[in-house]
């Protein structure tokens, strides 16, 4: 077995494609790919700063929203298999009571990284598995 593995990584044409795929895969695509996504997040900013906050719907505060929407990206920065336990989406859930509420974090979340609150709640690890995973995702969607 180690011969077969000793023999494909002499054979330069199967190392050298495996480079091209892994450069293919992970710096000319996500280029050609970035125009794409970068309309698409402006289209959203510009669709959540349309949308208006209804304030007697209201149950945060500016300050708590801020501080909301900067534990979400906190607990959802970085290179992290677990993510963030089903407690703290759990109190996420809690704090963000209403649509406003909602509305109000994603606004204050803003684009961090080129994506929208909602584009981070899509690609969360953490919330692949939970029940109320949808639940929470559909909150953030506007």
């Amino acid at each position: 077995m180690s011969n077969v593995k000793g023999a494909i990584l002499d054979n330069k044409y199967v190392v050298g494609l495996v480079a091209t795929v892994l450069v293919y895969l992970f710096i000319v695509r996500p280029l050609l790919n970035g125009n794409d996504s970068q309309e698409k997040t402006k289209e959203q900013v510009k669709k959540l700063d349309e949308l208006n906050v209804n304030n007697s719907d209201l149950t945060l505060t500016e300050t708590q929203a801020a501080d909301i929407a900067q534990k979400l990206y906190d607990e959802m920065d970085g290179f992290n298999f677990a993510g963030a336990n089903s407690q703290f989406w759990l109190d996420v859930m809690q704090d963000v009571d209403t649509k406003s509420d909602a509305l109000l974090v994603s606004k204050f979340f803003g684009v961090r990284d080129g994506y929208t609150l909602y584009q981070w709640l899509q690609d969360e690890v953490s919330l692949k598995f939970l029940a109320f995973r949808d639940l929470i995702i559909k909150k953030f969607r506007f």
